[in-house]
């Protein structure tokens, strides 16, 4: 899930509401954000985001773009960013960030994995799957930042979610009923 950080002992922006994130983006002399250009989904929904909104052109100067998430959450540790905004999963394990929060409801992102374990795997593969949806897992990745939205009432988070039904015109991929 994509938000927002600051290097630990720097003032926490309130981006509780899209009108107080758009501020923040305005005030911040800085903004570390993965560089669309190498691709990371989190900096091209970000410079959509901006492009819709018309500001992208007046915050470019201020963007420190990032090859990955990681590098993102260093540049708010080295002091050449101010604010960074990327998935909360890069900040956490770096010390010396802190994230303040997610992106507001409305223009929140959230990427979304997919596993199967194809006909004829072997119990390695069981046993993986196993582990990725084990109460110990959610945890784990809750920890991080990363929401289980898979189930209609999820143990791990409480949420209610419905899953999305598959679009038609994506079909159905070879011995998937």
């Amino acid at each position: 899930t994509c938000g927002v950080a600051v290097r630990d002992g720097m003032l926490m922006p309130n981006i509780s509401t899209v009108e107080n994130f758009r501020k923040m983006l305005g005030f911040a002399g800085s903004i570390a954000c993965n560089d669309p250009a190498h691709g990371g989904s989190s900096g091209i929904y970000l410079a959509d985001l901006l492009k819709r909104w018309g500001i992208y052109d007046q915050l470019k100067p201020k963007m420190v773009l990032c090859k990955t998430g990681r590098e993102c959450a260093l540049s708010l540790v080295e002091g050449r960013a101010e604010i960074g905004i990327t998935f909360t999963s890069e900040f956490i394990p770096v010390e010396g960030t802190r994230v303040v929060g997610l992106l507001p409801k409305e223009i929140e992102y959230v990427n979304g994995y997919a596993a199967a374990i194809p006909a004829g795997a072997d119990a390695a593969a069981k046993d993986f799957m196993a582990f990725l949806t084990s109460p110990a897992s959610r945890v784990r990745f809750r920890d991080f930042g990363n929401r289980d939205t898979s189930c209609r009432s999820c143990p791990a988070c409480g949420q209610q979610r419905r899953r999305a039904p598959l679009p038609a015109s994506l079909g159905r991929a070879p011995g998937i009923p």
